[in-house]
C-alpha cells in the first residue's frame, strides 16, 4: 500500500514536514521530578526534589541550620522550620511526627522540643506568615499561607486541603533520608545514575510550546474583546483570533528549532544521506546541560548506560557525552493505562500496610509500609509479568535507604531482558520456530511475561 502511494515502506517515521522541510524533534534528557536529590551544596547538605504536576515545577529543599534546626524551603516561602510546615499540615502530636520519621535521633528530639509549644494548625500557620511577612488581618494571612501551601508545596501530592495530611507524612519521610544522609556518607544522589533522568519525547516538548501559546492567543483575544466591547462594534471572528498568533508560531518554532525556554536546536532538518543516518537522527539523545561548561561527570559513559544508549555514537568537541543516541532496543516509558483504586487495592492484598515496615514510594509519593520486602516484590513483577499490571511500573527495593520505589512515570528509559525463572530461560526453540514462521511477535513475547522492559532503578535488583 505505501509503494502505490509512492511512500517509502522502510521509512520509520517519526518526524514532521514543515513547509516541505522534513524536521526532527530532538529528545531532551532532564533530572527526574518527584525524586529527593541528596548533595553536598554551599549551603552543607541538602535535599532537593522538584515536584512537578503538569506544567507546574516546583523545587523543595531541605537544609539544617548551625544550631540543628531541619527547615523547608519551596517557592517564596524560604527557611521555613519543617517541624512548624508538620504541624501546619496536621500532625500535631510530637509522638506521631517522631513515628513517621521514624528515627531515634537527637536532631529529631531538639527539633520537636524548639517548637513544643506550637499545638494547633493555626499556631503553626501564623508563624509561617510572620517568618515569610505575609501581612493583614488574620482571617486574611491564614487564608493567604493556606494558598500558598496548597498550591505550592509538593504540588505532585494534590493542590486541595484533603491532600494536607499526605504532604505532612511526605516530609516527614524527607527528614528521614535528610538525617539518614547526615550519618551516612555514602547516601548522595548520583546524578549521572539513568534511574535518576527522564528523556522528554517529541510529545512532552509539543505540549510546552502548545500550553504557552494557547496562554498567548487567549490572553490577546481576551485583549481584543475588551477593545471590541469599548468601541461597541462587533469584528469578525479572524480579526480576533489571529492565525499569526498560535499556528504560526507553533510553525515557526518547529521549522526554527527555537524553543520556548530560550532553547534552540531543538528541532533539526533530517539528515537523508541513508537509512542509518535517518535511524541515528531519530535516535539522539540531547542533555540540557550547556556544552560550554566542563560537566566532566555528565560525558562520561555511566554503567547504567549499558543496553539503553549506544557507547559510541556522539558527536566530537563541546558536545562530547551530552548528546547521545538510544540504542535502536530500549524504548522510553509512556503514560501507563491503569486504575489507580485497583492497583492500590491489590497492592494491600501483597501486604502493603499503614502500620509499620519498609517505606513503600509510588511516583514520588509515601503509600504506606510493607514487612517482607522480597515476597512483595515477587508478587508485584508475577502480577505485572501477567497482565495485571501495567507493564511500565518499575519496582526497586533500595538498600542504603531501606526503601521500595515504584515509578510508572513517563520518560524512563527502558531496557528488554529475558525473563529467567530458576536458572531456566523462558524464552525456549519453540518460540524462536514460531518467530521464524511469524505466527508470533516480539509484542506478544513481551505480553506473555517473557521479555520484560525494565528500566535503570529497577535493574540495580536484577541479576543480569
Amino acid at each position: 500500500e505505501l509503494r502505490e502511494a509512492l511512500m517509502d515502506p522502510l521509512d520509520p517515521g517519526g518526524y514532521f514536514i514543515v513547509n516541505g522541510n522534513e524536521r526532527v524533534i530532538v529528545m531532551a534528557e532532564d533530572l527526574a521530578p518527584n525524586q529527593p536529590f541528596i548533595e553536598e551544596g554551599r549551603r552543607g547538605l541538602t535535599l532537593r526534589m522538584f515536584s512537578q504536576r503538569g506544567p507546574y515545577r516546583i523545587p523543595t529543599t531541605i537544609s539544617e541550620t548551625a544550631e540543628g534546626i531541619l527547615e523547608a524551603t519551596f517557592s517564596r516561602l524560604k527557611n521555613i522550620p519543617a517541624i512548624v510546615m508538620i504541624k501546619a499540615l496536621g500532625i500535631l502530636t510530637e509522638a506521631d511526627i517522631a513515628k513517621y520519621i521514624g528515627r531515634q535521633d537527637d536532631a529529631v528530639i531538639v527539633n520537636l522540643y524548639e517548637y513544643a509549644k506550637i499545638q494547633q494548625s493555626k499556631d503553626a500557620f501564623m508563624q509561617i506568615a510572620e517568618l515569610s511577612g505575609i501581612q493583614g488581618t488574620e482571617k486574611e494571612i491564614l487564608d493567604r499561607v493556606k494558598q500558598r501551601i496548597d498550591s505550592y508545596f509538593l504540588p505532585h501530592i494534590g493542590l486541595t486541603k484533603e491532600s494536607r495530611m499526605e504532604k505532612a507524612i511526605n516530609l516527614c519521610k524527607m527528614l528521614k533520608q535528610f538525617l539518614q544522609a547526615k550519618q551516612d556518607d555514602g547516601l548522595r544522589t548520583d546524578k549521572d545514575h539513568y534511574a535518576n533522568k527522564r528523556i522528554k519525547l517529541s510529545g512532552d516538548l509539543m505540549a510546552d510550546l502548545f500550553r504557552v501559546n494557547l496562554g498567548i492567543l487567549i490572553r490577546d483575544i481576551q485583549y481584543s474583546l475588551q477593545k471590541v466591547a469599548k468601541r461597541k462594534k462587533f469584528y469578525s471572528i479572524k480579526t480576533i483570533a489571529k492565525s499569526t498568533l498560535f499556528t504560526q508560531r507553533i510553525e515557526s518554532a518547529i521549522g526554527t528549532g527555537s524553543w520556548i525556554g530560550d532553547r534552540s536546536g531543538v528541532t533539526q532538518n533530517m539528515d537523508k544521506t541513508n537509512y542509518l543516518a535517518m535511524l541515528s537522527q531519530l535516535q539522539k539523545v540531547s542533555s540540557m546541560l550547556p556544552g560550554e561548561q566542563e560537566n566532566f561527570m555528565a560525558r562520561t559513559l555511566h554503567p547504567t548506560h549499558y543496553g539503553r544508549f549506544c557507547p559510541t555514537e556522539t558527536p566530537e568537541g563541546t558536545e562530547i557525552g551530552l548528546r547521545k543516541n538510544l540504542s535502536i532496543l530500549s524504548r522510553i516509558s509512556t503514560i501507563a493505562k491503569y486504575q489507580e483504586e485497583s492497583v492500590m487495592k491489590e497492592l494491600e492484598e501483597f501486604g502493603l500496610n499503614k502500620e509499620s515496615g519498609k517505606d513503600v514510594f509510588f511516583n514520588g509519593k509515601f503509600i504506606g509500609f510493607v514487612e517482607d520486602q522480597y515476597d512483595f516484590i515477587l508478587k508485584v513483577k508475577k502480577a505485572r509479568r501477567a497482565g495485571r499490571f501495567p507493564q511500565e511500573l518499575s519496582i526497586r527495593y533500595d538498600y542504603s535507604v531501606d526503601q521500595i520505589t515504584m515509578l510508572t512515570e513517563v520518560g524512563r528509559v527502558l531496557r528488554p531482558l529475558i525473563v529467567v525463572e530458576e536458572g531456566a530461560s523462558k524464552l525456549k526453540d519453540e518460540h524462536f520456530l514460531l518467530l521464524e514462521n511469524n505466527k508470533i511477535k516480539w509484542t506478544d513475547l513481551v505480553k506473555e511475561g517473557i521479555i520484560e522492559y525494565i528500566d535503570a532503578a529497577e535493574e540495580e535488583n536484577a541479576f543480569v
